[in-house]
């Protein structure tokens, strides 16, 4: 969730000022872990100075990597590999992010624009495979790509342009202008909604898109599982509010330390209309009754407590720097902004 809570951070920051934008470029690459070529995997972990031990051990690793493809059904006979990181291997993500690590000192030594947050440059955020690349400017994203294609040429990586989209966030107002872009020879798409590491971000950097998205996901494991609730827990009660919070409030707490802050009303209308569902009443029964009945809290009061808690773990963390730069910024917005919906959230919740 750290690199969605950056990406939001900086997007509502910049936007909130007048006329400006932010440029996000969404990378989808190509069979990612499947095309690290190895020697230069290696050339760059000992280049940065890693342990020569660590290497070899890993290189022992590789040695001999065997593999297996399953086609209809059917297996074939085992193939070794010479390139590729090992899939399911939990050693992978951390390789293939080593091996894309010096895309930030790519783009600095490019002078490329990126975006600044507090005291720090960013040109990109990067976990595992999941790459989003940033930039104020039309025109800076545009060098930026043009930096990029000769990157991932020398990193032998392929982008799948399909798959990789464009975002412009700005605020409302204003004739929206349609842009080109273009990766090598292939257009690449202009979208209003994406979702990233499972957050769906918006053009007007809200948390409806994301929300409804949640909504829809809720109703759909609550069609589901209503049967077999029906069944197994009958009118068990507590049974019933157990079922809903393993199976589907899980689900659309997903991101409330991004949402948490402000109250959604239509994850709060799930729960209210699965609790008078297990209940057995009217649905224009007023909420307040059945929630006061069942002694139930709303998802606002667990969902700003989750958003309060990550803020204080990466206080306690203090390894990134970009994260401390976001939380200095928030601390600025003091008396508004940002800050005025917490102190709303802490008049309504107590």
């Amino acid at each position: 969730m750290d690199n969605v809570y950056i990406l939001n951070h900086i997007i509502g920051n910049e936007i909130k000022k007048r006329g400006s934008k932010i440029y996000a470029f969404f990378v989808d690459l190509k069979a990612a872990f499947d095309n690290v070529e190895r020697d230069l995997l290696w050339e760059y972990l000992r280049k940065k100075g890693i342990n020569e031990h660590l290497v070899t051990k890993i290189e022992e690793i590789y040695e001999e990597t065997i593999s297996r493809v399953r086609v209809d059904g059917r297996v074939s006979e085992c193939f070794k590999t010479y390139k590729g990181v090992r899939q399911g291997c939990p050693l992978s993500p951390s390789l293939f992010a080593a091996f894309i690590g010096d895309i930030e000192e790519m783009f600095r030594k490019g002078q490329a624009r990126g975006v600044v947050v507090g005291k720090e440059k960013v040109w990109s955020l990067a976990y595992a495979d999941d790459l989003v690349v940033l930039a104020r400017e039309e025109k800076g994203m545009k060098e930026m790509l043009g930096n990029m294609e000769k990157y991932m040429r020398r990193k032998k990586l392929t982008v799948n342009v399909e798959e990789s989209k464009m975002m412009v966030f700005r605020k409302g107002g204003g004739r929206r202008k349609i842009n080109q872009w273009r990766w090598e020879k292939d257009k690449i798409e202009e979208v209003k909604e994406f979702k990233y590491l499972g957050y769906v971000m918006n053009e007007r950097n809200t948390a409806a898109a994301h929300v409804r998205e949640l909504v829809k996901k809720a109703n759909k494991i609550i069609g589901a599982v209503w049967g077999i609730g029906e069944r197994k827990f009958g009118h068990d009660f507590r049974r019933r509010i157990m079922m809903f919070d393993s199976l589907v409030k899980s689900v659309m707490m997903y991101g409330a330390e991004i949402w948490g802050w402000r109250e959604q009303e239509g994850l709060e209308g799930v729960q209210g209309k699965y609790l008078k569902w297990v209940l057995g009443v009217d649905r224009e029964t007023p909420g307040y009754i059945v929630m006061e009945e069942t002694k139930r809290d709303g998802i606002r009061i667990e969902a700003g407590k989750r958003a309060i808690r990550f803020e204080e773990r990466l206080i306690e963390r203090g390894e990134c720097r970009i994260l401390q730069e976001c939380l200095k910024e928030k601390r600025k917005e003091r008396g508004k902004g940002v800050w005025k919906e917490r102190e709303a959230y802490f008049e309504r919740n107590g």
